[in-house]
């Protein structure tokens, strides 16, 4: 059986010099020229905050087991956020599902928040227009 977040802290602690390699480069270089290749996607300047934002969502997780299997299932929240940086046809229609069913148990807060920073971390500042036009979509308001 996996340990999700003991797999998650050993790869943390096996990359220890990595990250404050990384964290001392931050310090030194002014964020508008540190330009990351993460996932596929340019990462202009704000990296620091997509880590942090992971180590937030992680947390979040909701744990459960299933015939002596452990899974970690992620917040409604933070579901949309990652369905709105890609935010295809089927992703669009998630979100529209996830707040049509969870409507009034969303932290909207924390969603509005996140999707703003991670927009600036992603260089994708569309992603707070997504959210809020995905929240006035009919569709999320069944």
């Amino acid at each position: 059986m996996i340990d999700l977040a003991e797999a998650y802290r050993q790869r943390a602690l096996s990359n220890e010099a990595l990250a404050r390699e990384e964290a001392e480069e931050l310090r030194r270089t002014p964020p508008e020229r540190t330009i990351r290749i993460f996932e596929g996607l340019l990462v202009v300047g704000f990296d620091h905050i997509r880590r942090a934002y992971e180590e937030v969502a992680f947390q979040r997780t909701r744990k459960f087991t299933i015939v002596g299997c452990d899974f970690s299932v992620a917040s409604a929240e933070d579901l949309i956020l990652s369905k709105l940086a890609w935010w295809r046809p089927q992703d669009q229609q998630d979100v529209f599902s996830v707040l049509s069913r969870q409507r009034g148990n969303l932290n909207l807060e924390y969603s509005r928040n996140w999707a703003a920073d991670l927009g600036r971390s992603l260089a994708k500042p569309e992603l707070a227009g997504r959210l809020e036009e995905a929240l006035a979509h009919p569709d999320s308001n069944r």
